[in-house]
């Protein structure tokens, strides 16, 4: 074998399509290819090679799978609300909660900037900077109507 893997060249339509596979963004490089998926790219590549073959998309699959067989599959990291600020799923005063002196809180969100987060409580009108490992989106079942009125009881 003369090729190596760091000499081959895959191209780009079938890093994308095993990046896909490996539930990675298809933008990113073939160097972002786990080693594993790029040698056995080029075992294959080899041998499509010698029988005049082109790998069509299912031997790319097929390509993946085998190179991840004994590894568990990634899970996508969760999205921080500093990503979720700047993909605009969360926008200017929406809820979610952030720990303050040790307890976890509702508040809104006002920006985020890399690993800070400024949050107001509804409990104080001024802002605070919040580290992003401390702030959270609002649980789905949380009851925020009613936290907002055991405020305005506690007066």
């Amino acid at each position: 074998m003369t090729d190596s893997i760091e000499t081959v060249v895959i191209p780009e339509n079938h890093v994308a399509i095993m990046l896909t596979a490996l539930g990675e963004s298809p933008q990113l490089s073939q160097n972002e290819l786990p080693k594993a998926v790029r040698q056995e790219y080029l075992r294959h590549k080899i041998i499509a090679d010698r029988m005049n073959l082109e790998l069509s998309d299912r031997d790319l699959l097929h390509i993946v799978c085998s190179a991840t067989r004994s590894e568990a599959m990634p899970k996508p990291p969760s999205k921080t609300v500093a990503r979720m600020w700047k993909d605009k799923d969360l926008k200017y005063g929406d809820p979610v909660m952030a720990k303050w002196r040790g307890e976890w809180l509702p508040c809104q969100i006002l920006d985020a900037q890399g690993r800070n987060v400024v949050v107001r409580f509804f409990f104080a009108p001024d802002e605070r900077n919040i580290d992003v490992a401390h702030v959270k989106e609002l649980p789905e079942d949380y009851d925020l109507d009613e936290y907002l009125e055991s405020l305005k009881e506690k007066g």
